[in-house]
C-alpha cells in the first residue's frame, strides 16, 4: 500500500517546482508561494489519507 506514496510525492514535486519555476521566471514570486503553500497543504493531507489507510479515497480525490 505504501510503494506508491513516493512515486506520487515525487510527481507532485516535480510538477509543482516546474510550474513555480516557470512562474517564477515570468516575474510572478507569488505565484510560487503559493504554489509550495498548496504543494505542502496535499503533502499534509495525503498522510492524513494514508495514516487513515484509505487509499482509494486518495486515488478518487486526486482524480
Amino acid at each position: 500500500m505504501y510503494d506508491g506514496l513516493p512515486f506520487v510525492v515525487a510527481t507532485i514535486a516535480n510538477t509543482s517546482l516546474s510550474l513555480g519555476y516557470l512562474r517564477t521566471t515570468q516575474g510572478h514570486l507569488i505565484r510560487l508561494i503559493q504554489g509550495l503553500i498548496l504543494f505542502f497543504s496535499f503533502l499534509f493531507f495525503s498522510f492524513l489519507f494514508f495514516s487513515f489507510h484509505s487509499f482509494p479515497f486518495l486515488v478518487f480525490f486526486l482524480i
